[in-house]
């Protein structure tokens, strides 16, 4: 996964990927629990390229720590099911 950061500070980020709504919609809904998160959206670039932008913005929070702690977030839920599946 290709991934490229179009705009930063603190609180705001804006995410170049190479990759699917699968994916995009997961972390941003993921990302939208965090309390801090004031917006927090995905679009594609071209219908025909594999190519979608992340923006997030908080209210003070490091934007990358919520970002990160989502992601954390998500491989557990991902780990509990595979222990679920594996039995």
């Amino acid at each position: 996964m290709r991934v490229e950061i179009l705009k930063e500070s603190k609180e705001e980020i804006e995410i170049k990927l190479d990759e699917n709504h699968t994916l995009c919609n997961l972390l941003t809904d993921e990302i939208r629990k965090d309390k801090s998160v004031i917006a927090c959206a995905y679009k594609i670039e071209h219908p025909l390229k594999k190519e979608f932008k992340i923006f997030v913005k908080t209210n003070g929070k490091d934007v990358r720590k919520v970002i990160r702690e989502s992601i954390e977030r998500l491989e557990k839920q991902f780990m509990e099911l595979y222990k679920q599946l594996k039995k």
